[in-house]
């Protein structure tokens, strides 16, 4: 490019708008995740009180840590623990504060496990009404569909049959039952909590685990912290049972397949409203927070995407998806690693690395 093409004017412009443009973006991301610190801090303080772990000279509770940035990402994660640890609990209260919705909304869309699960309880049930008298087959969803967040609770007291109905939903969030389809616009973050095994535990299957990103576990609380939780968690600032039974009502009312976009829109505003009111409530204790807004959550993820990766990185990632592989057969089969003479190998200890594994590494 000659020198003067370069000093021309116009050119000088567009390189000023687009430098301007770049920073300004940077900008924003670093205000969002100054942000998204924030929250981190008050949902440690008041929602969730375990103990933290030192990662990279700082501390962090990995449970609400890896839950705030799931339901930024709209990822899927599932917690581990005993009983009684806190993972549904804490899964719904994150829920509530950082997507904006009534508590009793998050809890009334969580998904409970059990031998008896179908789908009619979970997706959609038939319009009785109408199919006695007028024989038609008209399909009604249920609220969890359309809920921005879905808390599976105790996953692994689902039969193993009863698993494979929710993998298309988990992964995609396109709902199917009876011949009817709903397809939204955006994911939705996935949490499932699993205890440890016991006798009405089963496994769950290979599919299932690979839909979800990443795996959190509840460590065991510090005897001062267990004090507190003993006294109780104060969640009323995230609770409006008024609210919450408008929405359940409204959303029953128009749950047909073609008013799938209206849901989604009221949700979104009441969503979007309700955020200001818990600001407002934190405001009064004072305590100033800030909860990012969809399109500052839009903007997060677009960066995280665009972020490069370094070719190191790609070199290792590549390496480790090739160690894994059983160096004897291709069907993996972990009994017979004892005796191999790979057994101190990557592939004695990691089943596979899928492409939506390689993914969640580079998202989180």
């Amino acid at each position: 490019m000659s020198r003067e093409k370069f000093a021309s004017p116009n050119l000088f412009t567009k390189f000023y708008t687009l430098a301007k443009r770049i920073i300004w973006v940077r900008i924003k991301f670093m205000q969002a995740i100054e942000k998204i610190r924030n929250l981190y801090q008050v949902a440690r303080d008041y929602f969730y009180f375990g103990d933290e772990l030192l990662v990279s000279q700082e501390r962090y509770e990995p449970v609400v840590l890896l839950g705030i940035i799931t339901l930024i990402l709209n990822g899927k994660e599932l917690i581990y623990g005993s009983y009684g640890s806190g993972k549904t609990t804490s899964s719904e209260r994150l829920s509530s504060f950082i997507k904006g919705l009534p508590l009793e909304f998050v809890q009334a869309t969580t998904i409970f496990g059990h031998p008896e699960q179908t789908e009619e309880k979970i997706k959609a049930t038939l319009d009785l009404a109408a199919l006695q008298r007028e024989g038609q087959e008209i399909v009604r969803w249920r609220v969890v569909p359309y809920a921005p967040v879905v808390i599976i609770d105790e996953i692994n007291r689902l039969p193993v049959g009863k698993q494979s109905m929710l993998l298309n939903e988990v992964d995609r969030n396109i709902w199917n039952w009876r011949g009817e389809t709903i397809i939204f616009k955006e994911q939705k973050a996935f949490f499932a909590t699993i205890n440890y095994q016991d006798l009405g535990t089963t496994q769950i299957i290979p599919p299932l685990l690979d839909r979800f990103d990443i795996a959190v576990e509840t460590t065991r609380l510090h005897p001062i912290r267990k004090r507190l939780v003993r006294r109780g968690i104060d969640d009323s600032i995230l609770s409006h049972k008024t609210l919450a039974t408008r929405m359940l009502n409204f959303v029953l009312s128009h749950n047909r397949t073609e008013e799938a976009e209206v849901v989604e829109a009221y949700i979104r505003q009441i969503s979007t409203e309700f955020k200001e009111q818990i600001e407002k409530r934190f405001s009064e204790k004072g305590i100033s927070i800030e909860i990012p807004r969809e399109e500052e959550m839009q903007k997060i993820k677009e960066e995280i995407e665009n972020t490069p990766v370094s070719e190191d990185v790609e070199l290792f990632l590549d390496y480790l998806g090739q160690e894994v592989y059983c160096q004897k057969s291709l069907q993996k089969d972990f009994s017979r690693c004892g005796d191999c003479h790979y057994k101190n190998f990557a592939c004695a200890d990691l089943y596979s690395i899928s492409h939506r594994a390689e993914q969640s590494l580079f998202h989180y």
